[in-house]
């Protein structure tokens, strides 16, 4: 009975709701301004990625699509420990990107 209810609640959650809820806890580029993010990559709360998305004017999705990586991917990328373990292929598909050196990802001028 209890499985059925958890169905039936979900299936009342309509596609905008979800979306909500989906990305309740990730990072939101719309309402953070590029002081907020050069802050926290300060603080070693984001990956420079996060300032180059800002700067470029670049949501996740379409960042995604333009690096061939996944979302989940670019998520885990927009972390810290995420971003200091990608290798230098994967660093190149953000250069090219952002049209910028793997020198200057690695250390922005925040």
């Amino acid at each position: 009975m209890k499985m059925a209810e958890k169905k039936k609640d979900l299936s009342t959650i309509d596609g905008k709701n979800l979306n909500r809820v989906n990305n309740h806890h990730t990072f939101d580029m719309k309402t953070s301004s590029l002081g907020d993010i050069s802050e926290k990559i300060r603080n070693g709360e984001l990956s420079p990625i996060a300032f180059y998305m800002k700067q470029c004017g670049i949501e996740m999705p379409a960042l995604a699509d333009y690096s061939g990586f996944n979302k989940s991917k670019v998520r885990k990328h927009l972390t810290l420990e995420g971003f200091s373990k990608l290798k230098t292929t994967e660093l190149q598909k953000y250069e090219l990107v952002f049209d910028i050196s793997i020198d200057q990802l690695k250390t922005p001028d925040v």
